[in-house]
């Protein structure tokens, strides 16, 4: 592969070949095979290039009946009851809708009692020589200290303590209570006012997954892409895998961290900077 390096959303796509890898391995049986390649299939202009990755499998296939409702809830599920393997039925839909928030597709073909082949299509910027290396978070944080930093969190003290903690940092921090009011707040700002949402998940009105939703459904991109944070005190990997789903770009837990917090923050708005 020519340009190995690239920008783009390390936990999106880690979780997105994670779902396939495991959809693959899930229903193939012992003696048999699993592959992955990836490939260049188009440059564009702005050293952007169109990826394919394909997972292969020599599993059990899926008929040609089920091939068009693969995607759908639980349908991979109810079409292979006769293997034995019961599952969620969940992951190739989360796989999908991940591709979508990257603006990618997944297509698969499919033989019956010979494997299958799900090929994700993604459009990533490849990093030159040239690029700029992302070493020192200093750097990026000092860029956001003329934009707000919108903190959403329904508990009155934890949001007095937060807010006093990232002022004293040098943020400008505007609050919001419940996710409604969030979702309305970056509906009417303006373009580049907002530097990043710290989202809580737990809420009354409306919770921190469903104000990401509504958030990443705008229609002016620079407000559906603003960057958002879940800061939580939902601590497991599920909680963690339900961020990224919903359209989270990153998920730290409570008590916060500061390091760790202003490393994420600085890693996720220069991964959002430089994937423009």
């Amino acid at each position: 592969m020519e340009h190995p390096d690239i920008y783009g959303d390390p936990d999106k796509l880690r979780h997105l070949f994670l779902y396939l890898a495991d959809n693959a391995v899930t229903y193939t049986q012992t003696d048999g095979q699993v592959d992955l390649t990836v490939r260049e299939v188009e440059k564009l202009s702005n050293d952007y290039i169109v990826y394919q990755f394909i997972f292969r499998d020599t599993g059990i296939g899926i008929s040609e009946s089920s091939l068009q409702r693969i995607f759908d809830p639980f349908e991979r599920e109810k079409n292979t009851t006769f293997s034995g393997i019961h599952g969620t039925g969940l992951g190739l839909t989360i796989a999908r809708n991940i591709a979508e928030m990257m603006q990618g597709s997944i297509d698969v073909e499919s033989t019956l009692g010979v494997g299958s082949t799900f090929t994700a299509t993604l459009r990533l910027r490849i990093q030159n020589q040239t690029d700029p290396v992302f070493a020192d978070s200093n750097e990026v944080l000092q860029r956001l200290f003329d934009q707000k930093i919108l903190l959403v969190e329904d508990n009155e003290i934890n949001l007095e303590i937060e807010t006093e903690m990232l002022e004293e940092l040098g943020f400008l921090i505007d609050t919001a209570e419940n996710g409604s009011i969030a979702v309305e707040k970056i509906r009417n700002a303006k373009p580049g006012e907002y530097a990043l949402i710290l989202m809580d998940i737990q809420m009354p009105v409306m919770d921190g997954r469903a104000a990401t939703r509504a958030i990443r459904s705008l229609e002016d991109p620079e407000l559906s892409h603003i960057p958002i944070i879940a800061l939580t005190a939902d601590a497991f990997e599920s909680d963690r895998l339900k961020s990224i789903e919903c359209g989270m770009d990153a998920h730290l837990t409570k008590p916060i961290d500061v390091p760790v917090l202003l490393e994420t923050i600085a890693h996720t708005v220069y991964t959002h900077t430089t994937d423009l």
